[in-house]
């Protein structure tokens, strides 16, 4: 009975290490993309997506030395996206940083706006519609619609070539308000009315 016992044991182990030697083919049991619709659900799967979003980015004109993404949170990540997607690139020797959140209604989104501009960045720094002042030292544009915010910041300065990857991804030039502060500048805030941007002012009581 104890030979028996040792036999089984054996007849297993060599059972195991035989699998292992063989290992498993992943192109066999990842799924391939067929168009960059897969984009927005590719950190969910298995897929390369660094590679996926480095090709958006060059399809927008970007030419990008690096990109990872990032994990860390900024106040619109309290009021509970349904999604979000964060990365950093460096290009022309500056990092750049992307952050998009969508929310499920126009209610949620605006409260994560206006609770962000009352304390925004590092100095939680406060502000009114229309009001000129900086509030960071780095260079940032935040687009709002009704269903998301959009925020990119940058060393040095941002790039026009954002709109259109804004564009390739399906936002249009429908947003209801828009922030552009420069390095050390002090922000300025737009609106949206026919596609056109207008320049909206601080309204004093």
């Amino acid at each position: 009975m104890r030979y028996i016992r040792i036999i089984s044991i054996g007849l297993v182990l060599f059972s195991c290490t035989s699998r292992a030697k063989n290992p498993i083919d992943l192109d066999e049991i990842m799924p391939t993309i067929e168009d960059d619709k897969a984009a927005d659900t590719i950190r969910d799967s298995g897929l390369d997506s660094t590679r996926i979003l480095i090709d958006n980015l060059k399809t927008s004109g970007f030419r990008p030395d690096s990109v990872q993404w990032i994990t860390n949170t900024l106040f619109p990540d309290r009021f509970r996206p349904t999604n979000s997607t964060k990365f950093q690139c460096t290009e022309q020797g500056q990092q750049i940083r992307f952050y998009l959140w969508n929310y499920d209604d126009s209610a949620k989104v605006k409260s994560a706006f206006f609770n962000w501009i009352d304390c925004f960045g590092d100095g939680c720094n406060s502000i009114f519609v229309g009001q000129e002042e900086n509030l960071q030292k780095n260079a940032f544009h935040l687009w709002m619609n009704d269903t998301s915010l959009i925020f990119v910041e940058a060393e040095k300065s941002i790039s026009k070539t954002w709109e259109s990857y804004l564009e390739s991804k399906g936002y249009e030039s429908r947003w209801n308000l828009k922030l552009e502060q420069g390095r050390y500048g002090r922000v300025k805030w737009y609106r949206y009315i026919d596609d056109e941007k207008e320049p909206i002012k601080l309204e004093l009581p």
